[in-house]
C-alpha cells in the first residue's frame, strides 16, 4: 500500500472517531431542563422543574402554582410561572429556587414566558387590570413592567424573543368585538397577523437572520388549525377537518420545526412539523401533548405530557420518548431548556 493511501486512511479513521466522540460527549453530557407542574389527587398543583428527571419543587402554595417556562445561564436556573394565594393569582419568576414577584396582590396574572441575555432578565406576560376577563399584555423586563395592548381590549403575551436590541412578544388582542387577533410586538409596536375576521392566537415568536417567524392557531371553517407566520406570511400546518394547534417553533439551519397538537377523532396527539410535514409523536391511543421545543447541536427536544395510567410529563429526543414523572398523580412539561 503507498505510504499516501495510509496516511489517507488513518487520518479518515481519526476524523470518524473524533466526530463521534464529540456527538457522543454532546449527547452525554447534556442536560434536560423541563419546566412545568405536577398535581395531586386533590387536584392541587405545583410549580416545578426537572433536571435529568430529577424534580424540583419551586413552590407548594395552597391555592397552587404553575411552570411555563425555563431558561439556563451559567449556572442559574430561571423558571417562570403563577402562584395563587387563594385571593388572586401573582405573576412570578424564580431564580435557582428563589421568587420574584412580578404582580402585587389585586389581579389575576401570569409569566408566561422568559429569556435571559447577560444580566438583564425579561419576563413575557399579562395581569388582570379590571374585574371578569380583562387582561393587559406586557413584559417586564429586571421586574418593571413595559405595557403592550391597547387599555380597550383585552391582551395577553405567551412568547418572548430578544436579537439584538429589539424585543419581540407574540401573543393576541381582542378586537372589541369578540375576536382574538394573533399578534406580535416589535419593540412595543403591534403588528397584526390576523385580520379579525377569524379568531386566532400567538403562542411562539423566534427570530432568525431577520425573519421573524410566530407559530399558533387560527379558526378556520369551524376549526382550530394550526399554523405559523413567516414575515406576516401565514403556513397552514394542521388538517384543515380537525382541531390543532401549534405551540412553539424554532429554526435550525434551513429548517423550521413547529411543536403542536392536533386531535384525532377525540384524542390528542403530540406532534410536530418539520417543514411543514407533520411527525406523530404520539400514537393516537392514548392523549399527548407537545408544548415546547428546543433545538440542541444536531437533536432536536420536544416536550409536554403523554397519558399513560396517567398524564405524564415528558419529553422527546429525535422523536424517541422519554416519560420524566411517574410519581405525581398528574404532571406535564410547558418548557424546555438543553445545556
Amino acid at each position: 500500500m503507498k505510504k499516501s493511501n495510509l496516511i489517507l486512511i488513518i487520518t479518515s479513521i481519526i476524523t470518524l472517531i473524533s466526530t463521534g466522540c464529540k456527538k457522543d460527549a454532546i449527547d452525554k453530557y447534556a442536560d434536560v431542563y423541563l419546566a412545568g407542574y405536577k398535581q395531586d389527587i386533590s387536584g392541587k398543583t405545583s410549580a416545578a422543574y426537572w433536571k435529568n428527571n430529577t424534580i424540583k419543587i419551586l413552590d407548594n402554595s395552597a391555592g397552587g402554582s404553575y411552570a411555563n417556562s425555563i431558561y439556563v445561564s451559567g449556572n442559574d436556573i430561571y423558571v417562570s410561572g403563577n402562584i395563587d394565594n387563594g385571593s388572586n393569582v401573582k405573576a412570578v419568576y424564580w431564580k435557582n429556587n428563589t421568587p420574584f414577584e412580578l404582580t402585587g396582590n389585586n389581579s389575576y396574572a401570569d409569566a408566561t414566558d422568559l429569556k435571559v441575555i447577560g444580566n438583564d432578565v425579561y419576563v413575557a406576560g399579562y395581569e388582570q387590570v379590571q374585574p371578569g376577563w380583562k387582561y393587559m399584555a406586557k413584559y417586564w423586563k429586571n421586574g418593571v413592567p413595559f405595557y403592550l395592548g391597547n387599555p380597550a381590549n383585552t391582551s395577553v403575551t405567551k412568547s418572548i424573543f430578544i436579537s439584538g436590541s429589539d424585543v419581540y412578544v407574540a401573543g393576541c388582542e381582542g378586537n372589541g368585538a369578540g375576536i382574538n387577533i394573533a399578534k406580535y410586538w416589535k419593540n412595543g409596536v403591534a403588528i397584526d397577523l390576523t385580520n379579525g375576521t377569524n379568531w386566532a392566537n400567538a403562542y411562539s415568536v423566534f427570530v432568525n437572520n431577520n425573519d421573524v417567524y410566530v407559530a399558533g392557531e387560527e379558526y378556520n371553517n369551524g376549526y382550530r388549525t394550526a399554523k405559523y407566520w413567516k414575515n406576516g406570511i401565514p403556513t397552514v400546518l394542521g388538517a384543515q377537518n380537525k382541531n390543532s394547534l401549534a405551540s412553539a417553533i424554532s429554526i435550525y439551519g434551513q429548517d423550521v420545526y413547529v411543536s403542536g397538537t392536533e386531535d384525532n377523532a377525540g384524542i390528542s396527539t403530540a406532534k410536530y412539523w418539520k417543514n411543514g410535514v407533520a411527525v406523530n409523536l404520539s400514537d393516537g391511543s392514548n392523549s399527548g401533548y407537545c408544548n415546547a421545543i428546543f433545538s440542541f447541536g444536531n437533536d432536536t427536544y420536544m416536550a409536554g405530557s403523554v397519558y399513560e395510567t396517567g398524564t405524564r410529563a415528558a419529553y422527546w429526543k429525535n422523536n424517541k420518548k422519554v416519560i420524566v414523572d411517574t410519581t405525581a398523580y398528574t404532571s406535564e412539561a410547558n418548557g424546555i431548556f438543553i445545556k
